[in-house]
């Protein structure tokens, strides 16, 4: 009797087959180490606060980025430009303490308008991931801060 786990290429009744073309795909894959752990092993957005896309009244103090897997806070890189387009200087990012998945990046005081937070994570296995999103500030700046991002 043939073993249905290693029967490929020919159909017997009541036996498990693979056609030879799959069986060759599947077996290229197994052996590349291409598993379902293994796709998942990037850094990938999950969750950010400010949310992607949102509309916001008060200008955050900090954004806070989830991703899939730990990252490396050294190697990421959080960039924000302005309603025009300009660069606005943040914080270097930081892991947000007693979780590796959380990047914490300090912001300045923003104006009303549209935010674009463009980043690049590294992974703890080191596979690098990178994404842009936007979020919209509608209200005023506290009184006594001078807003960044406004046009005089």
């Amino acid at each position: 009797m043939v073993n249905p786990m290693f029967h490929i290429g020919r159909r017997q009744l009541g036996q498990a087959s693979i056609p030879p073309r799959r069986a060759g795909a599947v077996g290229l894959a197994a052996a590349l180490g291409l598993t379902p752990a293994a796709a998942f092993a990037h850094a990938f957005l999950v969750g950010a606060v400010p949310a992607v896309g949102a509309t916001v009244r008060t200008a955050p103090g900090r954004l806070a980025l989830t991703y899939t897997e730990g990252v490396v806070p050294h190697f990421c890189r959080v960039t924000l430009r302005g309603p025009h387009g300009s660069a606005i200087p943040t914080g270097r990012p930081q892991a947000e303490a007693g979780h590796d998945r959380v990047l914490l990046v300090r912001l300045p005081t923003l104006a009303p308008g549209r935010y674009t937070v463009s980043w690049h994570a590294v992974a703890v296995d080191t596979h690098r991931t990178e994404g842009r999103f936007a979020f919209t500030v509608t209200g005023t700046a506290p009184v006594g801060r001078s807003p960044i991002g406004k046009t005089p």
